[in-house]
């Protein structure tokens, strides 16, 4: 449960007690009170958080003929507070004593309640003060703190005989599932540090047991992700339809984890466009664009350059939009933008000087164009409604890719063993040319310059 989940727990100790009045039942009631409305909250919560929604299995649960409830948790004036209520189901003999598990995971124990008839006994703490067989009583643990929530064990024990089950308490049995959702623009099937996620995207955890879905989040930015989980088995799949419609993986696109009771790392899905299908779809118009071509922007940028150029300003806006938009490098202007920009975008004079441009130039005009259109509010775009609206997801995706197989091509991408040189990627000059023709395409020139 979130941290700033707060239990309203009205405890008043007043010198003035009504005469006949007892403390100790006057207390129990307004413990029961509070709790009724911190389960409320708990109960309405476990729909809207994956690990809330596991835990619910094990937020009431029968031990021994009586019911032990995870009441709440809350985290106030740097401790965190867990409260329960044990109640009897009406069978003898009653309850002799209750435990609950202090897992290592959540640091130091500093109160207790009730703190009468209780001590430590191992990794536990121990209340002796019996429970009738039809009578309930609350009980609470605090923690020095912000600490979360996972399963412990609790033990009711009652005429000699001890049982034990798990109930919904601090930190212990959780473990976290992260990795990401990236653009594998050198196709090795690994997410290397110059290599950008993708936001918006979901993945999906589901059980191996009963193949229920156990959780289904969003990668946010970097295209990061995590999800935690209680022990299992589990298969967790990035099954986006943009994704899987449009892009190759260059990694497995389902990951089996089984027994899983420790955190887990780089759990990343890697994807590379799927050229021909996509230039495909632009040509049947099945993916719609308002873009435009590498020419265009030319005649944008001289008009710019010119010394009363009337939309200069929103040339270096774009520009300098460029320059910070995904990695330091491709692009950098320098001083003199729209010359620069100029310079990556200029179009060969005669048929021998365009046979002998390289890949390399090619791509660049092309991938720049691209950023001027996405940048500037163009691109592939969507009908909803009637009405027709930027496919941001597909558009950015787009220049992820291209800005990733860029920084490879100046040598300035960074992977684990070092820095990746240009013959990573242009080894297979194929590769870029189909790159390029993808971004030609995209820019609404029908793979013509």
């Amino acid at each position: 449960m979130k941290k700033n989940i707060k239990i309203i727990l009205l405890i008043f100790l007043s010198g003035s007690i009504l005469q006949g009045c007892d403390l100790m039942e006057e207390d129990k009631q307004i413990q029961e009170d509070s709790v009724l409305e911190a389960n409320a909250v708990f109960s309405t919560l476990v729909t809207n958080d994956p690990l809330l929604a596991q835990l619910s299995e094990f937020e009431t649960v029968s031990i021994n003929s009586y019911t032990v409830k995870f009441l709440g948790r809350e985290f106030v004036n740097g401790s965190t507070t867990f409260f329960y209520t044990v109640s009897g189901e009406g069978k003898n003999p009653q309850l002799d004593s209750f435990f609950l598990e202090i897992p290592a995971c959540a640091g130091k124990l500093i109160g207790r309640s009730p703190q009468n008839a209780s001590g430590i006994e191992g990794n536990k703490v121990k209340w002796n003060a019996s429970v009738s067989s039809t009578g309930s009583q609350n009980y609470s643990l605090t923690f020095e703190g912000d600490v979360s929530l996972g399963i412990i064990e609790a033990t009711v024990t009652r005429g000699g005989v001890t049982m034990s089950s798990s109930v919904v308490g601090p930190c212990k049995g959780v473990s976290t599932l992260s990795g990401s959702i990236f653009i594998d623009s050198d196709a090795n099937g690994k997410k290397e540090p110059s290599e950008m996620g993708l936001a918006g995207f979901p993945i999906t955890v589901v059980n191996n047991v009963d193949q229920k879905v156990v959780a289904e989040v969003k990668t946010i930015d970097g295209g990061f992700f995590n999800i935690k989980v209680l022990p299992g088995n589990y298969t967790i799949r990035s099954a986006d339809k943009l994704l899987n419609e449009n892009y190759d993986p260059s990694t497995p696109i389902f990951i089996e984890l089984n027994q899983v009771n420790e955190n887990k790392k780089d759990l990343n899905f890697g994807y590379l466009p799927n050229s021909s299908k996509i230039i495909n779809d632009i040509q049947q118009n099945v993916i719609l664009l308002n873009t435009q071509p590498a020419s265009f922007w030319i005649s944008q940028l001289n008009e710019a350059n010119k010394p009363r150029g009337k939309n200069k300003e929103a040339m270096l806006a774009i520009l300098l939009d460029i320059e910070n938009l995904l990695l330091p490098i491709p692009f950098e202007f320098g001083d003199n933008k729209i010359e620069s920009a100029l310079a990556i975008l200029a179009l060969p004079n005669g048929k021998k000087a365009q046979e002998s441009e390289s890949d390399d130039k090619k791509f660049f005009r092309q991938l720049l164009a691209a950023e001027m259109n996405v940048v500037s509010k163009r691109g592939a775009i969507v009908i909803v409604n009637g009405k027709a609206e930027l496919a941001d997801d597909f558009n950015m995706a787009l220049l992820i890719y291209g800005e990733g197989i860029g920084c490879v091509i100046k040598g300035a991408c960074i992977s684990e063993s070092g820095r990746i040189q240009s013959d990573a990627f242009s080894a297979n000059s194929r590769d870029l040319i189909r790159s390029t023709d993808l971004l030609t395409f995209f820019n609404g020139t029908g793979g013509v310059r």
